[in-house]
């Protein structure tokens, strides 16, 4: 699922104009990653927990994501920026 069949299924599931949605995902995407900048993880209940860990041997620092089911980390891959021609193909 992409950020566009995201915002069509949070509206169509809660009733809120797509413009709405959009925007809310986006600010709450933009805090998460605000937050993850510093040394406190992102605990979503049920969902799961990103957390900043130190990159191995001096590398950049990576991001995990640890399942609340099965305890499992997965690194999260780093993604290019969205521009406006790759948001509006997506």
């Amino acid at each position: 699922m992409n950020l566009k069949e995201l915002v069509e299924a949070v509206s169509n599931g809660s009733g809120v104009g797509a413009d709405s949605v959009k925007k809310v995902l986006n600010a709450t995407f933009a805090t998460i990653h605000k937050e993850l900048k510093g040394e406190e993880p992102v605990k979503l209940q049920g969902f799961g927990t990103l957390v900043r860990k130190p990159g191995k041997d001096g590398k950049e620092d990576r991001i995990v994501f640890r399942s609340p089911l099965s305890k499992a980390e997965r690194e999260v891959k780093k993604q290019k920026k969205l521009t406006k021609k790759t948001e509006a193909a997506g």
